[in-house]
């Protein structure tokens, strides 16, 4: 059997098969379980801890009813799937059906040390957990869950929970307390891929006070100079505090504290209430170090009960680019010992960070190195571009990472900052040249585009000449094509008029030679009378068929001009008016013969024999026939009676027989004293060839 078969058929009938399956990476297992939730779903993160005799699994949904079906700690379940992979690249368990066969109360969390937690004593089973608060935070990737930082026994582990509501600045009031905590044990299947072994809980609810932190959060002990701390004794330090002055403020939660003695620290906030540039306080946090000097992070501040010590001149150790260049103790060294003192140099602005916000950066070249320059509380000053020469006077602040035992030297985090404690801190002296590479840029882009529409044009141009060109070769081999036609058209009626029309004159006068001869009371009279009947109607329509020769009717653009030029010779003084909507291109030429000579033939009669003043003509397309009428105001006569071939009429007759090639139909109304309708109806079939 194929191995895809193979997979296909395995199905997974426990908790610890299950995991086994999502630890090996494979995809595609069904399963088959029955277990009591240990987490319960949530609305908007379907995750959720079953166990059963073998152990615990975590099981994921993602389809729309989700949200529609949830479940409570203790309902025993039976639950269908199979390993799938997420968008990460991680194997889980995907749970497409679960039914409730049970209910029981919520089942009682496992007492278990941080070390059989971290070492998998315990993965995706309910545990309970104790420890410290260290830290508490939003993950800035999702939103939506929380994290909190455990201090147990020396090891740290991570808790989270999904909530938009929670109030992470009320949890960070917790830090330094004593917790309980309840929730799920299980290895990392998202975006942080190496979190390791983490605990999930259902929410806040699920984290137990034991020992509160102290009630005011700035009574805990003033941490020390630090000069003989280890970096592990402050990593595994509680929250302290420290008091001094504000030297910089660089972001919502950031912002540098130069203490007593001179020392630098960075303090990373809890909320986005920074404290003002040259205010004193007191700051009270949780220490990390980058062995450099101790700062805080989850922190806290008030403004400062004791009084201030004098304030140093601010041009006092000023730094200038020439401190930056030279140091007998190297730069990074350096650097690190000028953090908090005030710098002034100048130089050209090489970026500037795009959009309004309240910190701004922009990149200043200072002779042969960059320094980047924070606006702090404010925003940069108005003038700031590319190309300018600006002079700034502020605070030099360098980061360096915080130490950690994978990382016993940190290094120092991007270029150094320096950032404005006010607005008047930096200066344009010189504007930006006209001439810069934004400008040279836009000019290059205007000539490109310039190019391409010439470019664009030519070959439009050159498409329109050949086009053109076609149009004119085509309407010359159309106007020889038609010389031609007329020319040979000429040419047959000059043949039918010396040879065929002189011989049939010649026949009529010997007819009427012969009846002459023969007697009144003679039986052949009649047959010679209507002989000379047949023959001169034979005349007539040899005449009218040397005029088509002749005529190039069928050459004008449109049938109702067409039309007016094959009636007009036999009209006389009748009014003949045509409204033909009918498109010139959609009748072929056998088709528009057709037709002229049957319009023409009943214009002849209402004018010959119906002594018409007035014809109308109309006529339109229905579909793939074409339907016309010709309209006068003559004498009319009876059509039931009307002469035919046997007294030399041929008129009617020839036009049912050129309808009828077409398949087409002929109905006539008259009557004597009101006038005739001819109505003729024909098929648009193609007749050319």
């Amino acid at each position: 059997m194929p191995y895809a078969a193979l997979l296909a058929a395995a199905v997974l009938t426990n908790a610890a098969s299950l995991v086994e399956a999502v630890y090996d990476e494979q995809v595609g297992l069904g399963f088959d379980i029955e277990g009591v939730v240990t987490l319960p779903n949530k609305r908007g993160s379907w995750i959720m801890a079953v166990e059963d005799g073998s152990g615990g699994v975590l099981f994921r949904n993602h389809s729309p009813k989700c949200n529609t079906e949830f479940f409570s700690p203790g309902d025993r379940l039976r639950l269908h799937g199979r390993t799938a992979t997420n968008v990460f690249g991680s194997i889980f368990a995907e749970c497409t059906q679960a039914v409730v066969t049970a209910s029981q109360p919520a089942p009682a969390p496992i007492a278990a040390s941080i070390g059989e937690v971290l070492g998998g004593a315990f993965d995706h089973r309910l545990v309970q957990v104790t420890g410290t608060v260290r830290e508490v935070f939003r993950d800035e990737v999702d939103p939506r869950w929380v994290y909190v930082i455990l201090n147990c026994d020396g090891s740290r582990i991570a808790v989270t929970f999904v909530s938009d509501s929670a109030d992470v600045a009320q949890l960070a009031g917790m830090v330094d307390s004593t917790v309980s905590v309840s929730g799920i044990c299980h290895l990392t299947t998202g975006l942080r891929l190496l979190l390791g072994r983490y605990i999930t809980c259902i929410g806040p609810d699920a984290i137990k006070v034991l020992s509160p932190a102290p009630a005011d959060p700035f009574d805990v002990p003033i941490i020390g100079s630090g000069k003989r701390i280890s970096p592990l004794e402050v990593d595994r330090m509680g929250r302290r505090r420290m008091g001094g002055r504000v030297v910089a403020v660089w972001s919502d939660r950031h912002f540098l504290l130069e203490d007593d003695g001179g020392g630098c620290h960075r303090v990373e906030l809890v909320d986005g209430r920074p404290p003002a540039c040259g205010e004193r306080v007191e700051v009270t946090g949780l220490p990390s170090t980058d062995l450099y000097s101790i700062h805080l992070c989850g922190g806290l501040w008030r403004p400062a009960a004791d009084e201030a010590p004098a304030a140093k001149a601010d041009d006092a150790s000023v730094l200038t680019a020439e401190d930056f260049r030279n140091s007998k103790f190297g730069r990074i060294h350096k650097f690190m010992l000028y953090n908090g003192r005030t710098a002034r140099f100048r130089g050209t602005v090489v970026g500037v960070e795009l959009g309004k916000s309240k910190y701004r950066n922009c990149t200043i070249l200072c002779e042969d190195f960059t320094i980047n320059v924070n606006s702090g509380a404010d925003d940069l000053p108005e003038g700031v571009a590319i190309g300018a020469q600006a002079e700034v006077t502020g605070t030099f602040v360098i980061a360096a990472g915080t130490w950690h035992t994978s990382a016993p030297f940190p290094h120092i985090e991007g270029s150094p900052t320096v950032v404005l404690r006010r607005p008047a801190d930096m200066k344009i002296v010189a504007g930006p040249p006209w001439w810069n590479p934004l400008r040279l840029l836009v000019a290059i882009g205007a000539l490109l585009a310039l190019m391409a529409a010439i470019l664009l044009w030519a070959i439009a141009l050159k498409f329109v000449a050949e086009r053109r060109s076609r149009q004119l070769f085509k309407a010359e081999i159309g106007k020889a094509e038609e010389t031609l036609r007329v020319d040979e058209r000429t040419r047959l009626a000059v043949e039918l008029h010396d040879s065929v029309a002189q011989n049939l004159t010649g026949v009529a006068f010997q007819i009427e030679a012969a009846r002459d001869a023969t007697g009144p009371d003679s039986e052949a009279v009649s047959y010679l009378t209507c002989a000379e009947l047949i023959l001169k109607s034979c005349r007539t329509e040899l005449r009218r068929c040397i005029w088509d020769l002749k005529s190039n009717a069928l050459e004008l653009p449109d049938l109702n001009s067409a039309i007016l030029a094959t009636t007009r010779p036999i009209a006389g003084d009748a009014d003949v008016h045509v409204r033909f909507n009918v498109p010139r291109s959609r009748v072929s030429d056998v088709t528009a013969h057709a037709l002229l000579r049957i319009i023409r033939e009943l214009v002849a009669n209402a004018v010959r024999h119906g002594h018409a003043t007035r014809v109308r003509i109309a006529g339109e397309i229905a579909g793939e026939r074409l339907h016309f009428s010709v309209c006068d105001n003559g004498l009319g006569f009876a059509p039931e009676s009307c002469p035919g071939p046997a007294t030399g009429h041929f008129g009617l007759d020839g036009i049912r027989e050129r309808i009828d090639k077409f398949g087409g139909e002929f109905s006539l109304e008259s009557a004597p004293g009101k006038g005739t309708r001819a109505t003729v109806s024909i098929g648009l079939i193609n007749h050319n060839h």
